[in-house]
């Protein structure tokens, strides 16, 4: 038996190049804290894991012990997610771990890994019932990530547990995709120039666009037709221009 008191789930896509999070809660599934804002903006590619690991365990020992004294070694467990496909053994991600300060010891047992289409499963199960899926039948989960929509089919066992119909396809059409469209679509309404200008010279303010995007359309995008709404672009009238070249 142990003594956890709080587990933390870690977002380990790209080192958090591209995106960067944590998850935690207090041993209850139906209060789950989620952080994804972070100062300074996007981390640079030469990032190292460690050190990716290194700011994030600041993040998260500031956050979790601004809401109660724990002890991070003992009463914390982590579940690190990777990719399915990742080429960086889980012993080199334990080491970088422990180096960075998540671990009391290399071979700490509050550190556990998953695959993140394991992770997805596993958060698909408690709606399972409210679509009516019952032990035996099949269903299929579309996990639509940063660069790659991927389709994986599982079947529902007793107790809970699940198995591995047909295998994780994917294709290169996820969110990244969307921002380009979005940077051709800016580039068309401010001009070539601007755009390139920034991406060369401010490629911080490039990321904080795309985050704007994202907060107020990408993430509201339901797929629905009827709630499709117009959303007018003016440059001028919101001195956009003024922000990408000054």
């Amino acid at each position: 038996m142990n003594d956890y008191c709080s587990i933390v789930g870690i977002n380990f896509r790209d080192f958090g190049i591209s995106c960067a999070g944590f998850a935690y809660s207090y041993m209850n599934p139906n209060d789950i804290r989620i952080h994804i804002e972070w100062e300074g903006g996007p981390l640079s590619n030469e990032i190292a894991i460690t050190n990716y690991l290194h700011e994030l365990r600041k993040v998260l020992e500031q956050t979790i012990r601004s809401e109660r004294q724990v002890d991070f070694y003992t009463q914390i467990l982590f579940i690190l997610a990777i990719p399915d496909k990742y080429t960086i053994s889980t012993w080199t991600i334990r080491e970088c771990a422990f180096k960075a300060g998540l671990l009391r010891d290399l071979y700490s047992q509050n550190l556990k890994f998953i695959t993140e289409s394991e992770a997805i499963a596993i958060f698909c199960m408690k709606y399972l019932k409210s679509h009516n899926i019952s032990v035996g039948e099949n269903f299929m989960i579309i996990d639509c990530g940063g660069d790659i929509v991927s389709l994986t089919t599982r079947q529902l066992l007793e107790n809970e547990r699940l198995s591995l119909i047909a295998e994780r396809i994917g294709n290169d059409c996820g969110s990244s995709s969307v921002d380009q469209e979005f940077l051709k679509f800016l580039e068309n309404n401010v001009g070539s120039f601007a755009i390139n200008y920034v991406k060369e010279n401010r490629p911080y303010q490039i990321q904080y666009i795309l985050q704007v995007f994202f907060r107020l359309y990408k993430i509201n995008f339901t797929g629905i037709q009827s709630e499709f709404d117009t959303v007018k672009f003016d440059s001028k009238g919101n001195n956009f221009h003024e922000t990408l070249v000054h």
